[in-house]
């Protein structure tokens, strides 16, 4: 079958040219075309990422395009990186490309960033706050509190699930008074494992004054 990937053959695909390897796949099914970029060695990815970006715009299906882009995204040609703005735009595509663009090119998301960090997916929100971060940290932790103080329990979940990407002594005053305000106590439970878990002298003893001023099931 034209494209097909046989278990016989993944050693050979090390040795697959980047003509042979665009015939093959100009020929092969959806699912032949996810079996053979599956099937590629990493020496493979890396010589073919130089002319991945031709295909990506003259491949139809979105579920093809995101597996070009997770694939061959670490690999990307530095001067054609922001060819890969249009698919954050796009559903299907968007948490590949936000994810590969904010470790390559932080600075080229500035203008997407503001309806990303409110998007409805936590995964794409998550990668939009440590973009942010790499280009802004001050007005990320802003913005990482505004989501932690929110009504919004996905955005509070957000916000704890992303605090390892932060230096812990820029958030940790933000966590102690999450401590205080929240109601809420699997979100205090979590918040609490976090602070715990850094070897920081001054959080036991924060701790221990939010126990003893909490009352009901917060105590």
């Amino acid at each position: 079958v034209p494209g097909a990937l046989s278990s016989k053959d993944g050693d050979a695909l090390a040795g697959l040219s980047a003509e042979a390897f665009f015939a093959r796949f100009a020929a092969a099914n959806l699912n032949e075309k996810a079996t053979l970029i599956s099937g590629l060695p990493k020496p493979l990815i890396k010589t073919l990422a130089l002319s991945i970006p031709d295909l990506l715009p003259k491949e139809t299906d979105p579920s093809i395009q995101t597996l070009l882009i997770r694939t061959f995204g670490r690999y990307w040609p530095k001067d054609r990186i922001r060819e890969l703005l249009p698919f954050v735009r796009l559903p299907a595509q968007q948490a590949a490309a936000l994810e590969i663009l904010s470790q390559l090119a932080p600075d080229s998301l500035k203008r997407d960033l503001p309806k990303l960090l409110i998007h409805s997916d936590p995964r794409v929100r998550a990668l939009a706050i440590r973009c942010l971060a790499k280009i802004d940290l001050h007005e990320t932790l802003a913005h990482f509190e505004g989501l932690l103080n929110s009504q919004d329990e996905g955005g509070k979940l957000t916000a704890i699930e992303n605090c390892s990407f932060f230096p812990f002594e820029q958030i940790k005053s933000i966590l102690v008074k999450f401590l205080i305000l929240e109601p809420q106590i699997s979100f205090i439970e979590r918040v609490g494992i976090i602070l715990e878990s850094n070897p920081d002298p001054e959080i036991p003893f924060r701790l221990w004054e939010i126990a003893e001023s909490a009352t009901g099931p917060k105590k």
